[in-house]
């Protein structure tokens, strides 16, 4: 993979030419407040995953509207040439207080071109913006967060259709 930013204006992208978009969101590392998403109980963890769905869908939405081509669910097999999109959600932090208050979550995102990843981005999301950064961060509580999950997805469409937009030229 290629490390995000301005090299990626100087090199040529498989993603040139992409004709459309299939796109995975993928929680399966995602821990939660700092804590695996597996080893949350089981009403935690069903309410979470309603979230994630809330957020993909919100997702799948947004990059319909910003991008210039078809954009659906990956199919299990991509003929040659498919562009699928593989957003790994890696750390989900749920502040306590209002929505959009503090609530940050981190992802990976991969975009792949015949099975294999051509570019990466890491994003954070939270409180309205999107930006590339690392770490993780754990704190006790949360409300009204599924619905930040939901508001968070716009920024990181936006930044996702700045990357596919900058690297299809």
């Amino acid at each position: 993979p290629r490390p995000p930013g301005p090299a990626l204006l100087a090199l040529p992208s498989a993603l040139r030419g992409a004709s459309a978009v299939g796109l995975v969101v993928d929680a399966s590392v995602m821990t939660v407040d700092g804590v695996g998403f597996a080893t949350l109980d089981t009403v935690e963890r069903s309410d979470v995953e309603t979230a994630i769905d809330g957020f993909a869908s919100a997702l799948l939405g947004d990059l319909t509207a910003r991008l210039e081509v078809p954009v659906g669910w990956a199919a299990a097999e991509n003929g040659p040439g498919a562009v699928r999109l593989v957003v790994r959600l890696l750390d989900l932090y749920r502040a306590p207080y209002g929505v959009g208050a503090g609530s940050s979550l981190w992802l990976r995102a991969d975009w792949e071109v015949d099975g294999e990843v051509t570019d990466t981005i890491d994003i954070e999301a939270g409180s309205g913006t999107a930006y590339v950064r690392g770490g993780a961060r754990a704190a006790p509580g949360h409300f009204g967060w599924d619905a930040r999950m939901t508001y968070l997805a716009a920024p990181v469409g936006e930044r996702l259709a700045e990357f596919f937009d900058a690297a299809r030229r």
